[in-house]
């Protein structure tokens, strides 16, 4: 990262979050399958303790609540991916990463390293500053999910809490689900 600066880096990942659809399909389009299908099964691992946490909770409208909470956590998760490329160097709205087979399979060594050490190993390695980011995405993404849906915070506070960790839970697997690529890549 030495050839960028935070504040650099910071606008690029802000500029990516405010693509319109067309230009974030085209995005995605660049991403490799398998690692557009991990970003989407982060997501739907963090729904599934979401629901844990709101059947625990006797939520009548869980179902309702994680619909519109899925979208979120998938963003989340692909935030993350895409700061982790950035901090690579590698720009996510130029590179062609759909052919790059070095990630097949990429799902089943993020989860092996996740049943190691919950990815520990990769979190550790995040520089302070960039923990900052990832902290201000989920920030992000946990507002987002309050203002669509703003009725959960009538749920005990602990419930929530529990809820928006996964959240950001998301964001830094997302940010793992980086660091794996670059590893697969120039491994």
């Amino acid at each position: 990262m030495s050839d960028m600066n935070y504040t650099q880096l910071f606008e690029r990942w802000v500029a990516l979050t405010t693509l319109s659809e067309d230009d974030r399909k085209q995005l995605i389009d660049r991403l490799h399958e398998s690692v557009v299908t991990s970003v989407q099964a982060l997501a739907g691992l963090a729904s599934s303790e979401m629901a844990h946490i709101l059947d625990e909770a006797k939520f009548e409208k869980r179902d309702e609540y994680l619909k519109t909470a899925a979208p979120i956590m998938a963003l989340g998760a692909l935030d993350g991916y895409l700061l982790s490329l950035m901090v690579s160097g590698i720009n996510p709205e130029t590179a062609d990463l759909s052919k790059n087979d070095a990630v097949k399979g990429i799902a089943d060594i993020w989860g092996k390293s996740y049943e190691k050490d919950q990815n520990m190993s990769y979190l550790n390695k995040v520089d302070p500053i960039i923990g900052l980011f990832l902290g201000k995405i989920t920030e992000l993404r946990i507002n987002q999910a309050l203002a669509m849906y703003p009725t959960i915070v009538d749920l005990p506070y602990k419930t929530t809490e529990k809820l928006h960790q996964y959240i950001g839970w998301s964001v830094h697997q997302g940010f793992v689900l980086g660091a794996i690529e670059e590893e697969l890549s120039h491994g």
